[in-house]
């Protein structure tokens, strides 16, 4: 009998937790857990900065590295 004809389940003794790999492969800040996709959106707000300039210092920054 072949294994793929058996549906793939969790067994019932495990927990099993579905997580969005975004939020749980490292890309969180260390110190608070916030989600560093969202610093990017907090920091122009916070400190008054457009878009535009930001993605300007951003492409600079990664052509000098």
């Amino acid at each position: 009998m072949l294994l793929s004809c058996f549906p793939r389940t969790n067994p019932s003794f495990a927990k099993f937790e579905n997580k969005n790999s975004v939020e749980t492969d490292g890309l969180c800040n260390a110190y608070n857990n916030f989600a560093m996709s969202k610093c990017g959106e907090a920091c122009p707000e916070k400190y008054d900065i457009n878009l535009e300039s930001l993605d300007e210092y951003v492409i600079e920054s990664y052509k000098s590295a």
